[in-house]
């Protein structure tokens, strides 16, 4: 509904208001009047049904405004949009350029008109789609079924009516919910008009096309399955010709239930347009947001014309009035639209389709690019986490904590955070940063009955893909991990030790050739890769990758890490709220192809290890056999025997040969320390046979340097994200709101000023009972995570690193190369630690 006439209005206008009574609040004279407004200074006139059908006729907008109680809202609707600022006390700022751009070029393509010919030809069959007619609702009941069909392919969302007390015909909204409840939204009125309730009045330009093109916006969102931060809505507005009766109602509704609307833009009119150019209207609509609308229609439909269109012009005003910002965008100027509305030549073959497709453009773009900016505002002012310190890039964007991840400096940025905001920190819209006493314990730490997980985060694990140990449930990970665990076990570890000895036994020769007496430099990052990848493939797998045998690396060592760095980019492109979108063309965009081959080919590699290690008939004290032994409680498929094997070889690994790595670069560059623990070395034992897992065990200021490098150079330097339930946590004393993203960063931990004495310097003694450390907060060093998804392979690995490094001081003496002095500075992480050649001058001990 809009003006057609401007001196038709103002007459009627007139009239009305010279025989409206004269008292503030006019009252009925007989049972069925309708109250209406048609200006603000009009104090409302009594009319019935069939005198608001003539007003429609003779070109006069109005609201019906009979059931309106709310004081703030009557006067706006008495007051100048000039005078109305007072009023609108939740003010937006919109962008004055745009961003985002690539969200909507993502879907803007899948744009067509063959769902909305079809939907307004059955439309336009209606006799009419008056609000208080049969037919309209009947239309009502169509528009329901058809919204919900269309928005089936997103499970999400959800689809309902709005009923209305003084009408039978309802709205239908659909919403797709999103990380908050702050709503942008997209609207169209679907009844329909000829005059009155019985007259033909097929509605195609007013405004089935208005309704089509939010239902084409819709059906675009519904099929690329997108989850929004904010909550989108799709409105379908029944009885506007009567008065905005319909979009009246819901917005009322949506004040008084405190809802927050960050942008609602409204179609009314979309259909014809002989300019070729969507009308911006600017009056009784939210300056700023009217102003984006008309960036983002230049952007991708072109020049655009601007109008006003005045008094109770379409549903836009209902929003309006109740102070949420909205806006209007319609086909042509007034005085060019087409001149069938209201009418029975209202119909489907005056549609033209470019214009529809013209509006779809628009519709998508505005909602994923208002979206773009409204998502700052919310996640600034109104997002639950906004009452924790932290920079407010941070928290009103996931994007700079994504630039760090792909630059590899995240654990140093925590760092610098925490010593900047304190224990608790905001690192990005739905994400906190944790390094507070009680943060291990509450966040990984053993469940009450009752009490829920803090998962995994979900955008970080996939457990119908990975049916290992680290992404299992709670249901599946206990029973999986107490079978898991026998491969762990004392007794296990005591006949596993001589097949650990042969490995080592073939690294210390490797070390003798190769450094040829001291004389030349050997690579030790390589090295110690390779003897633990040989060591532990060997208990998963039941035979070693070779890399000490043949002195290279092996085709599935080298895809581990080839495939480690694309973790990062699929964690950032996770962290992007538009990933949604992208989602079905996942690996197509962002895995490269070799990636992918490499993935399938490790997981070959492994079932035939795994079919050779089946068939053996004898026994061997690997984890396989403890995996088969135990399986009365829980039998693992062998898909899981496949992914838990490769889980247990790469997590046992990578990881300790960093903390070997990181511990010779230490004790090359603290040579008092390396002469303290090569005298513990050589004075407790008699002879290399003496060194085994038990006697290393006495070895205590060996332990307090493993302990030491564990803290200065983590081999987990980044957080390992869990997710707090949707019902939320207690965690550090404050109730965290459900679904946020949890983050200890070892790294910054053990850096932090506030938590250890001297955290940057390399000082073993501090786990020694030496007193000037003995405020450290030495039970937030968890290197091996806490709780009951810690580190399952933590005493192997000690025992590991333990023989490894006491055999190599016994037998050799380690001098740092000038060139690896600086070899941890500055170091990145990508997942994994992005470790250099650590090159040492290794003398046979004389």
């Amino acid at each position: 509904m809009r003006f057609i006439d401007l001196l038709a209005t103002a007459a009627a206008s007139a009239a009305l208001a010279a025989a409206a009574p004269a008292v503030d609040t006019p009252s009925p004279v007989e049972t069925g009047l309708r109250l209406v407004k048609t200006s603000e200074a009009d104090p409302g006139s009594w009319v019935t049904e069939e005198g608001k059908d003539q007003l429609v006729a003779d070109g006069v907008d109005f609201f019906d405004i009979t059931d309106i109680e709310d004081e703030e809202v009557l006067t706006i609707l008495s007051t100048p949009p000039s005078e109305l600022r007072s009023f609108h006390t939740r003010q937006i700022t919109y962008p004055t350029e745009l961003s985002h751009q690539d969200r909507a070029n993502c879907l803007i393509p899948r744009i067509n008109t063959d769902g909305p010919q079809l939907w307004l030809k059955n439309m336009t069959e209606f006799w009419n789609r008056h609000y208080r007619s049969v037919n309209g609702t009947l239309a009502a009941a169509w528009m329901f079924e058809l919204v919900g069909e269309i928005a089936g392919p997103n499970p999400l969302i959800e689809v309902a009516q709005f009923p209305h007390s003084a009408f039978d015909q309802p709205s239908v909204i659909a919403k797709i919910p999103g990380a908050s409840d702050e709503l942008v939204i997209v609207s169209a009125h679907f009844d329909s008009t000829g005059g009155s309730a019985t007259a033909r009045g097929p509605g195609a330009d007013d405004n089935g096309s208005g309704v089509v093109v939010i239902l084409e916006a819709l059906r675009i969102f519904a099929d690329a399955r997108y989850r929004p931060e904010n909550t989108l809505e799709f409105h379908f507005y029944a009885g506007e010709e009567g008065g905005m009766l319909g979009s009246k109602d819901v917005f009322a509704d949506y004040k008084a239930k405190n809802k927050t609307v960050l942008a609602m833009m409204n179609q009314d009119m979309a259909g014809y347009s002989p300019s070729g150019k969507i009308s911006i209207f600017t009056d009784y609509a939210d300056p700023g947001l009217t102003a984006y609308c008309r960036l983002i229609a230049e952007e991708y439909t072109g020049e655009t014309t601007q109008d006003v269109c005045g008094y109770a012009c379409s549903d836009h005003g209902s929003a309006y009035a109740n102070g949420f910002p909205a806006a209007y965008v319609c086909d042509e100027p007034v005085k060019t639209a087409t001149r069938w509305i209201h009418s029975p030549w209202d119909v489907y073959e005056t549609i033209q389709w470019d214009a529809i497709h013209r509006h779809s453009v628009f519709t998508v773009a505005f909602l994923l690019l208002a979206y773009g900016a409204t998502i700052v505002f919310h996640n600034l002012f109104f997002h639950p986490l906004r009452r924790f310190p932290g920079p407010k890039l941070w928290a009103a964007s996931p994007l700079p904590a994504v630039l760090n991840v792909l630059r590899g400096t995240s654990h140093y940025k925590i760092l610098e955070l925490h010593k900047r905001y304190g224990d608790i920190v905001r690192v990005g819209p739905n994400e906190l940063a944790f390094a507070h006493a009680d943060a291990w314990k509450d966040i990984c730490g053993h469940l009450q009955r009752g009490q829920d997980e803090n998962g995994k985060d979900p955008k970080y694990g996939n457990e119908d893909l990975d049916r290992s140990l680290i992404s299992a449930s709670r249901e599946r990970h206990g029973p999986m991990r107490r079978l898991l665990s026998h491969g762990f076990s004392a007794r296990a570890m005591a006949e596993q030790q001589p097949l650990i000895n042969t490995y080592i036994d073939l690294f210390l020769q490797r070390l003798r050739e190769h450094g040829e007496g001291g004389s030349k430099p050997i690579d030790l990052t390589k090295w110690f890769e390779w003897a633990t990848f040989d060591i532990i493939g060997d208990l998963s797998f039941g035979e070693s990758f070779g890399c000490l045998q043949t002195s290279a690396s092996h085709p599935w060592v080298d895809s581990f890490f080839e495939s480690m760095k694309i973790i990062p980019a699929v964690q950032s492109i996770h962290d992007l709220p538009f990933f949604s979108i992208l989602k079905p063309l996942y690996f197509l965009l962002f895995i490269p192809k070799e990636v992918a081959t490499q993935r399938r080919t490790s997981e070959l590699f492994a079932e035939e290890s795994l079919k050779k290690r089946l068939s053996l008939t004898t026994e061997r004290p690997d984890f396989v056999q403890a995996m088969l032994e135990r399986g009365k409680e829980y039998k693992l498929t062998p898909t899981e025997l496949r992914d838990n094997s490769v889980l247990l070889t790469t997590a046992g690994s990578e990881t300790t040969a960093t903390t070997l790595t990181a511990a010779v670069y230490f004790l090359g560059t603290h040579t008092e320390v390396l002469e303290k623990l090569k005298a513990e070395v050589r004075s407790s034992f008699k002879s290399e046979d003496e060194i085994d897992v038990t006697s290393v065990q006495n070895l205590s200021y060996m332990l307090a340097v493993l302990k030491e490098v564990m803290r200065v150079h983590p081999a987990v330097a980044i957080s390992l994200p869990r997710s707090t339930p949707p019902g939320g946590a207690e965690i550090a004393g404050e109730h965290i709101p459900g679904n946020t993203t949890l983050g200890i960063w070892q790294y910054a931990i053990y850096h932090d000023p506030t938590k250890f004495l001297h955290p940057d310097s390399f000082i073993p003694e501090r786990w020694l009972n030496d007193k000037r450390f003995e405020n450290d907060a030495k039970h937030l060093h968890q290197p091996f995570s806490y709780g009951p998804r810690n580190c399952l392979g933590m005493n192997l690995a000690y025992a590991e690193m333990r023989l490894i490094l006491a055999r190599m001081i016994w037998n050799f003496d380690l001098e740092l190369a000038p060139q690896s002095r600086q070899w941890a500075v500055n170091q990145k992480v990508f997942f994994f630690w992005e470790k250099p050649p650590l090159w040492v001058n290794i003398k046979q001990r004389s």
